[in-house]
């Protein structure tokens, strides 16, 4: 039988996907004591203008797990994930995709992975090529 497959050759790619979550729903982690409730209804209007946000200090009440993440310098930070696809070289099948919290760092987590034993490819905005080996 013929292998459809190369166990060798592989890419990576990455692309941010934006949480089903409003900016609205991003609060403080600790409320502040004796804060009013807040007046409108249901979807009242929020002004954010001059209020730090990050999140450390931050979290979603809709998506907990969403995260405030900037795509590059001038852009406005939004709640995202970040998708991931595997796909084999040779037949462009995906052959592995997960879906992680945004921490800045999806290429160091893949290269830290002690279990790849193959030559590894990824996009990070510079066309780096990693050939990974089980230590």
């Amino acid at each position: 039988m013929r292998r459809l497959l190369s166990s060798e050759h592989f890419s990576v790619d990455g692309t941010l996907i934006e949480a089903w979550a409003s900016m609205k729903s991003f609060k403080p982690k600790d409320p502040p004591e004796g804060g009013t409730p807040s007046e409108g209804g249901r979807n009242a209007a929020a002004d954010f203008k001059g209020q730090k946000r990050s999140n450390e200090t931050h979290r979603s009440t809709t998506d907990p797990d969403a995260m405030l993440y900037r795509k590059g310098p001038g852009m406005e930070a939004r709640l995202r994930y970040i998708g991931h696809g595997l796909m084999e070289n040779r037949s462009g099948l995906i052959v592995d995709a997960r879906l992680t919290r945004v921490s800045g760092e999806a290429s160091a987590e893949l290269q830290d992975d002690s279990s790849l034993e193959f030559e590894l490819s990824f996009d990070n905005g510079d066309d780096a090529t990693l050939t990974a080996r089980r230590a």
